[in-house]
């Protein structure tokens, strides 16, 4: 299948034996784009031009289902990143490397209900630790984020699960910054349908529309 317009073309090739989409290259003044799939569906390499000079490579490795490293060479410079996954192939850990040298990690860490409890990203020489509590209906109670061990933000959720309605309360405790309590309201299917801060109050109304919820009127209100 061949789409042309004026400034443009995109091209699409199919795997005969499966009919999934097998590459996608798109030109676009100067600039050049090829995907390659695999007969699952997975995006795998992309290549990026410019001119007809290449400007990056991109590429996706897997192992099963999963995504195990993915990696971009741009402009001679090579970018990896690896991932690891637990026993319910939840993502628990990403490492960063740039030519070769280690730059970073991300670790995620679960309770039994599968709640993200506390996220550790190591950057450099700087620890970021983000931790979280939930109430029994898996609803974020809390979350603390630190910096080398510091507190930098301090957020309380109040919610009222068994209501209609829900309100969370957060609290900013960062030092240096104006200390607000923020109330959001949101409706039975969990949609954000209210915020209320300081003195005035944002009200937001929302469709449905292929299974996303769109924006429909915002109205300010000031006290």
């Amino acid at each position: 299948m061949t789409k042309d317009t004026t400034q443009n073309k995109i091209v699409y090739t199919y795997h005969t034996d499966t009919d999934t989409l097998a590459t996608y290259k798109e030109f676009r003044l100067g600039q050049t784009k090829h995907l390659y799939y695999d007969k699952k569906g997975r995006i795998e390499k992309k290549n990026e031009f410019f001119n007809g000079k290449m400007e990056g490579q991109f590429f996706w490795f897997y192992e099963g289902e999963l995504l195990s490293k993915d990696e971009r060479i741009i402009r001679g410079k090579k970018y990896t990143h690896e991932f690891k996954y637990d026993d319910s192939k939840r993502l628990i850990e990403k490492v960063s490397y740039s030519n070769g040298v280690f730059q970073g990690n991300v670790k995620w860490f679960y309770d039994a209900n599968g709640n993200m409890v506390k996220e550790e990203s190591l950057q450099k020489d700087v620890l970021t630790t983000k931790n979280s509590t939930y109430n029994l209906a898996n609803q974020l109670l809390t979350q603390t984020t630190t910096v080398n061990e510091k507190v930098i933000q301090s957020l309380d959720y109040n919610s009222v699960y068994a209501s209609s309605e829900k309100e969370k309360e957060k609290n900013d405790k960062r030092e240096k910054f104006m200390k607000r309590k923020t109330f959001y309201t949101f409706d039975t299917k969990g949609n954000w349908v209210l915020k209320k801060f300081l003195n005035d109050e944002k009200y937001y109304d929302f469709d449905q529309i292929d299974g996303k919820y769109h924006v429909k009127k915002r109205v300010i209100v000031y006290k």
